[in-house]
């Protein structure tokens, strides 16, 4: 089950239905309750009652519900913005709010793809590298894939329909279509196939950094001291960052395709 970014939606009460759905699908003990602690909110059954039509959001419970859902800054100005319009009954309030509504998605900002822990897709070391590559695609050049990734033609031809049939990936006017810009794992940090696929990720970095350390191959590392309650800022300071070269430097269609790993841990872990 796949959880569509917020930016394909226009129905604000549609996401929340949606995301509620995706929730309980990945854990069933997943309730109203649970989203109203994490939100900070008195009622434990706002979010039902939001969602059936019978209550609206005010500023408050907006920034409130912005939380419960773990929106980033971008998401949180965009659901904000649709719950505005959504609930506006003047047409002036109406139109003002459905032009930064437009203006978000004219941005491209089409956000996250969550990918819930029963498919198998990213089974497939790359996966992720193809996705990015058959963005914006021509359908008729997917010979050129071999010269980009190190997959054969059958392999190429057997995720795409995998992708088509998970409906991450679309044709559209000659060319290839994904409705998101990046996907994350929302697994347990135990889970099997999560490790495993990391672990893949991480062996590709092996295999560049032979490869390419005499001719200009970039690799970094660094150890700082920091108290103890600072690394969870730090790893989220990481993620915005990547977020941002994401966002600012990702090309469609793709010439060639990047892989960023980022590997953060404290020396007191290794410890035995």
């Amino acid at each position: 089950m796949l959880l569509s970014s917020i930016y394909n939606f226009k129905d604000y009460r549609q996401f929340l239905r949606a995301f509620y759905n995706f929730q309980k699908a990945q854990d069933a003990s997943y309730s109203f309750k649970k989203f109203s602690l994490k939100a900070k909110i008195g009622s434990p059954n706002l979010l039902k009652l939001v969602m059936d039509g019978d209550k609206n959001l005010s500023t408050v419970s907006i920034i409130k519900f912005a939380r419960g859902l773990s929106l980033d800054a971008d998401e949180v100005s965009f659901f904000e913005t649709m719950v505005l319009e959504n609930q506006a009954t003047n047409p002036d309030e109406k139109k003002y709010y459905g032009k930064r509504l437009r203006s978000y998605r004219r941005d491209g900002k089409k956000g996250v793809f969550n990918i819930s822990g029963k498919t198998t897709l990213f089974d497939k070391t790359f996966m992720p590298a193809l996705i990015v590559y058959l963005a914006n695609c021509p359908i008729d050049s997917l010979e050129k894939i071999e010269t980009i990734l190190p997959i054969s033609r059958n392999e190429v031809v057997e995720m795409i329909r995998m992708l088509e049939e998970e409906k991450i990936l679309f044709r559209r006017d000659d060319k290839f279509q994904v409705d998101f810009d990046h996907a994350i794992f929302h697994r347990k940090p135990s889970d099997t196939k999560l490790k495993n696929f990391l672990r893949c990720q991480l062996a590709l970095s092996f295999k560049a950094f032979d490869k390419t350390y005499e001719r200009g191959g970039k690799n970094f590392s660094h150890s700082m001291g920091i108290s103890k309650d600072q690394f969870e800022e730090i790893i989220e300071k990481i993620k915005k960052t990547i977020s941002e070269i994401n966002l600012n430097y990702s090309h469609e269609p793709a010439e060639d395709v990047i892989q960023i790993n980022v590997q953060a841990f404290t020396y007191s872990n290794l410890i035995e």
